[in-house]
């Protein structure tokens, strides 16, 4: 699943230096949207977005760690030093079979990217993605 969020402001853009601090700023209201979708762990903070998402016999937990995918190579392949995955039946698991969220971008109405100035307008894209069994109708 795909979504836009827009959040909107002052009629038209703003100077930083004289409307800054006075009024509410889209980007910031905007990221402050975005990072209440993820808890710090980088699980999904959506209420019920777990629902269905069932847990994994031991046949099943055998077979993903019989994969041997490493979390120091994970993350090298990647260009990171570090993943959020501990161990690598976690990195398995995170990959293939608990739904995740990523925000892919930001834009805003400051189109010349100048510095100082509040937009009057942002728009942020994220991604969900779901797993097999999972409710869709949170």
């Amino acid at each position: 699943i795909d979504l836009e969020v827009w959040v909107s402001g002052p009629r038209k853009d703003l100077h930083a230096g004289v409307d800054g601090g006075i009024v509410h700023e889209p980007i910031a209201d905007l990221a402050e949207i975005l990072a209440s979708l993820q808890a710090k762990d980088g699980t999904i903070a959506v209420e019920g977005i777990y629902d269905g998402v069932r847990e994994l016999d031991d046949t099943e937990e055998e077979r993903l760690e019989a994969v041997g995918l490493s979390v120091e190579t994970y993350s090298k392949a990647l260009g990171l030093g570090k993943v959020r995955a501990e161990t690598p039946i976690d990195l398995v698991k995170s990959r293939w079979c608990l739904p995740s969220l990523s925000i892919g971008s930001i834009e805003t109405t400051n189109l010349s990217n100048q510095f100082r100035k509040i937009p009057k307008a942002v728009v942020g894209r994220a991604s969900l993605f779901f797993v097999p069994d999972q409710n869709s109708e949170i």
